[in-house]
């Protein structure tokens, strides 16, 4: 029992600093020569694992060499706390947190530089990220996912950060744009709900963004069409003055924020207005989410445009847009 404990102690004095250290090397916070500490402490934690299996087979050849009762009770012992430690393991995976910890013990491990390829790790992995959105939501992947990872310079860790940052920037278009394209020249109306929902996923630029959807755009009528649920909004709310200002200026940031999206730009020439309803959203007897529109604002496209960048009293939106008051259903 004592070697099975002094082991478990061992892996913890090991492995606690590498824990702690994890975010600093996430970050490339840690200095080069780090690499040769972490190692060691890596090959600690390796090897004291070997302690709890020894242990326990020592002591089973004791029971089967000797018969005892208290060699009995002390194997007895052992396994519940594996089970306890197992349990807790299991419930608070966070304690470990492993799945974010290996890439960081595999290099330690090693006693390799970690700097460069642990600036294309992350960027791979975001990349696969934004790919398994996109394939969950149109059932294809995006076309340049698969394409070869840009090496970036191992010695400036400072411009790789601004590259994946760039990276990150980037707006991603839907994989059907030229098809879309082509519908709207034909005058179909076309649901571009996928390709916001990705790049809100990957870049959201306002708070609203996540409440936002059936995103519709009709060339005929040159509209840009969505909803927005103002969950915070319930339907027995009265609308003060107050009130009704702060729904409109969270509106009307939302609206700016939509017409200055780059993944936008492709479908600008399609449409010059802007037309959304806003709802209430209150569960029912079996909780679930009833909606219940309470305003809809239609704004052209070139007044939002002109007014870009510059602060704006939304008490005078009703003289940019048509504003419609909708009584609780």
């Amino acid at each position: 029992m004592g070697t099975f404990l002094q082991s478990l102690f061992l892996f913890a004095i090991f492995y606690t600093p590498l824990r702690l250290l994890h975010e600093n090397w996430k970050r490339l916070a840690l200095p080069p020569w780090f690499i040769y500490p972490a190692g060691i402490l890596s090959w600690g934690a390796v090897l004291s694992l070997v302690g709890p299996p020894y242990a326990l087979v020592s002591l089973l050849k004791a029971v089967l060499k000797a018969p005892d009762v208290s060699a009995g009770f002390e194997i007895g012992a052992v396994l519940i706390l594996i089970s306890l430690l197992a349990k807790t393991l299991v419930d608070h995976p966070e304690i470990l947190k492993w799945n974010h910890m290996k890439p960081f013990l595999q290099h330690s491990l090693l006693f390799r530089s970690y700097f460069g390829e642990h600036i294309d790790l992350f960027e791979e992995l975001e990349k696969k990220r934004i790919n398994d959105i996109h394939r969950e939501i149109s059932g294809n992947d995006i076309p340049d996912a698969q394409q070869k990872v840009r090496i970036l310079s191992h010695s400036a860790p400072g411009q790789a950060r601004q590259d994946l940052e760039t990276l990150g920037a980037k707006p991603l278009q839907s994989a059907h744009l030229k098809t879309e394209l082509e519908q709207l020249k034909l005058g179909t109306t076309i649901d571009i709900s996928d390709t916001f929902k990705i790049n809100v996923l990957k870049r959201p630029t306002n708070a609203l963004y996540t409440q936002a959807y059936e995103m519709s755009l009709d060339p005929a009528e040159r509209t840009l069409r969505f909803k927005v649920n103002f969950t915070n909004i319930t339907v027995d709310a009265k609308f003060s003055a107050e009130r009704l200002f702060r729904v409109k200026q969270e509106v009307y940031d939302l609206l700016q924020a939509l017409v200055s999206e780059e993944w936008l730009k492709p479908y600008s020439e399609f449409f010059d207005l802007l037309f959304l309803t806003c709802f209430r959203v209150q569960l029912d007897g079996f909780d679930l989410p009833r909606q219940f529109p309470f305003m809809s604002i239609q704004v052209p496209v070139h007044e939002l445009r002109a007014r870009e960048g510059r602060i704006y009293n939304v008490a005078d939106l009703h003289t940019i847009a048509m504003i419609t008051m909708h009584n609780k259903q």
